[in-house]
């Protein structure tokens, strides 16, 4: 990746980031690149205040990926539930999904109900009211932005409006077996790539999780560089985006409390002093579902646009 490349997607990551603290009502938000001696990206505009502090409309951010080694060390934990995922349940439902048409530049992320896969028995039933699912819910997907779908009664349906925030309610008595086993189905659109990945943070989750020794490398290396900056007086942040489509070890954002607490555990552990540090604010960021959790100062809760 060239350095222009890396500029651009890191200029399009701070305008997603922002896009989503603000739910898409960010009017007036400028991102621009910038060289050293300044940080990666210049932030200006009058709604900063309401997330970064009275007065202030311009503030810095530095941009990092998550991007941990792939290893059978620390923080990769396989299991034969997350092996019957990969080699098993997975490949019948990017089968059944490429055999659709409707399908094609739709990208999802699976998130079953339980840690352990359903018996293999109900794996067809499981494929194919999953790909009926997301068929009803593409129509609902708007541009540029992610959709998740719930499964609800359909009289608690009927009194809903056709949007909850970023969510879609799809009648569980229309689609059971899927309605049964997943939670939540997150969509996203992405009309230049014909066939963008599917995956199940559930499963990721069984063989990647955040580490503190990772964490430490990204916090110590970010600080040192820091350092050399000009920032002219205004506020600096750090965000670590995870997440991308093409790196599986990425996916480490936390979907449920647990993993949100398991986040905040390995940050304690880098023993890093964030008061003394360069940073007015930490956080990590989902390229995939523009989610965003702050690690610093820490709140109590990741965010879903």
């Amino acid at each position: 990746m060239t350095r222009a490349i890396q500029k651009a997607a890191e200029k399009r990551q701070v305008e997603s980031f922002f896009r989503s603290l603000f739910w898409g009502n960010d009017a007036g938000i400028v991102v621009d690149s910038r060289d050293p001696p300044e940080p990666d990206n210049i932030v200006q505009g009058v709604r900063l205040c309401e997330v970064a502090g009275e007065g202030v409309s311009a503030l810095y951010v530095e941009v990092t990926g998550y991007h941990p080694p792939a290893s059978d060390g620390d923080g990769f934990r396989r299991t034969e539930n997350d092996s019957r995922w990969q080699l098993e349940l997975l490949p019948a439902i990017l089968t059944a999904r490429k055999a659709n048409p409707a399908m094609k530049s739709i990208a999802a992320q699976i998130n079953f109900k339980d840690v352990r896969l359903p018996s293999k028995r109900h794996d067809q039933a499981i494929v194919a009211d999953l790909i009926r699912a997301v068929g009803a819910a593409i129509p609902r997907i708007l541009p540029g932005q992610s959709l998740e779908v719930s499964f609800q009664p359909r009289e608690t349906v009927a009194k809903c409006p056709l949007y909850l925030g970023n969510m879609t309610l799809l009648a569980a008595e229309d689609f059971p077996v899927a309605a049964e086993h997943f939670s939540v189905i997150r969509l996203r659109s992405h009309p230049d790539w014909e066939w963008p990945p599917w995956s199940c943070p559930r499963m990721l989750a069984g063989w990647n999780s955040p580490t503190a020794s990772e964490f430490t490398r990204i916090l110590r290396d970010k600080e040192a560089k820091a350092q050399r900056y000009d920032t002219q007086g205004r506020p600096l942040w750090l965000l670590i985006v995870a997440e991308f489509d093409n790196d599986l070890e990425s996916h480490i954002f936390p979907r449920e409390r647990d993993d949100l607490d398991h986040l905040r555990e390995q940050i304690a552990a880098t023993v890093f002093d964030f008061a003394a540090g360069p940073f007015q604010q930490v956080w990590l960021f989902s390229e995939f579902t523009e989610g965003s959790v702050r690690l610093y100062p820490s709140t109590s809760a990741a965010t879903q646009p």
